[in-house]
């Protein structure tokens, strides 16, 4: 050091690159991609991917491979679970999504399928006729709603909300009644135990 004629402290301090500042407005960015959950990240991550090829740049590799995301459609009706809803004009946005069964994706609108599908939540959906015991996404008599189905021998459709508090929601369809039932497809949820 003395022959340097320098202080050892400057020779071990940090002489690597100053790392680029960041602007208020892509700290506000990060804040907000740290306050979403998994699905939230996915989505993000799916679009930053997929937006870096289209420009041209790299896509900065995840700490673990995900799966690529792929685009569904999104109804922009609400899914009543609770009372049916009026479906308006019957519109639909695109979703990205990793699950490879979904094929399609719903709003819920209401408390009567909670905990398995909360209000306000997105739950995805295949297109295929339910089970007894399964959750389907429906249109009855012109309005949305989303119920765990079941049919008996007879051919009485049982449509139930998962929420038991919510009981008065339920909605019991004769064969003979007239009404008019529509499969969506059924919702891609944890199985259910019938009421």
């Amino acid at each position: 050091f003395r022959v340097l004629h320098v202080e050892p402290n400057y020779l071990f301090q940090d002489v690597a690159p100053a790392a680029p500042e960041i602007s208020v407005a892509e700290k506000e960015l990060l804040k907000r991609y740290r306050g979403l959950d998994d699905h939230g990240r996915e989505l993000i991550d799916a679009i930053l991917d997929i937006e870096s090829r289209r420009a041209g740049a790299a896509a900065v590799p995840a700490a673990e491979p995900k799966p690529a995301g792929r685009v569904i459609p999104l109804f922009g009706a609400r899914f009543a679970a609770g009372s049916p809803e009026t479906a308006g004009d019957i519109s639909w946005e695109d979703y990205v999504t990793t699950d490879p069964r979904a094929d399609f994706a719903i709003h819920i609108n209401g408390n009567s399928m909670e905990p398995v599908l909360p209000d306000g939540s997105v739950a995805l959906g295949e297109r295929r006729t339910p089970k007894d015991g399964e959750i389907g996404a429906f249109r009855l008599d012109g309005e949305f709603l989303v119920k765990q189905i079941c049919q008996d021998i007879t051919g009485r459709v049982y449509l139930f909300s998962v929420n038991r508090d919510r009981a008065d929601a339920d909605v019991t369809i004769e064969p003979d009644s007239g009404r008019d039932l529509w499969l969506v497809g059924t919702i891609l949820a944890p199985p259910v135990a019938l009421p």
